[in-house]
């Protein structure tokens, strides 16, 4: 939804949305610096995400875990999915494996596709940090949403991140600790 800027060289296809207007991808991807951070949606209104797909360097070894996605619904502190960007999409250590199913599409050529429906009732913002030493070359997104009303019962989307080492002579792990209230648990990815 960024709005053209005429004649501004920097945004790649400036030209095209002189023409196209807002709506046209006038800058459809960024180059995320060492330890910056980007807002990648920031919407004030009750909605719901339907689709997220993201696309980065075909080139992931060594640097998606570095890119951290953050969640925050509504007037929140802390985020309700702080994840790296390849385990969300089901890329366990950085290395490509084909996933077709309802939830995540794991595409050649580093194609990322997320359809968890993560629902907001006030205010919806992702953010994505580069916590890597190296600018990231590409990262393409969209983020596809609607403007709805969300009813007062309805969950909230979580999901976490943890990296740890199993001790072979103790192969125990929590998956999953601390929930309260009322959830619906819908898996685990393991790499």
């Amino acid at each position: 939804m960024a709005v053209p800027d005429h004649g501004n060289q920097s945004l790649p296809f400036y030209k095209a949305a002189e023409h196209l207007g807002q709506g046209w991808k006038v800058n459809p991807f960024v180059k995320p610096k060492p330890g910056e951070t980007i807002t990648i949606m920031d919407v004030e209104s009750p909605g719901m995400i339907q689709h997220i797909w993201m696309a980065t360097e075909p080139k992931w070894r060594g640097n998606c875990h570095a890119c951290i996605l953050r969640f925050y619904w509504d007037d929140e502190k802390d985020p309700s999915v702080e994840v790296t960007l390849t385990d969300l999409f089901t890329v366990g250590h950085d290395l490509f494996a084909r996933v077709s199913s309802l939830a995540v599409i794991m595409n050649p050529m580093a194609a990322l596709n997320c359809y968890w429906p993560m629902s907001f009732p006030k205010h919806a913002k992702v953010t994505f940090t580069n916590e890597g030493d190296n600018e990231l070359g590409l990262l393409t997104y969209q983020i596809t949403y609607a403007k709805l009303k969300i009813p007062e019962n309805i969950g909230f989307f979580h999901a976490q991140w943890r990296k740890f080492a199993i001790d072979p002579l103790s192969p125990d792990y929590i998956i999953l600790d601390g929930v309260k209230g009322q959830c619906k648990y819908v898996g685990t990815f393991l790499a």
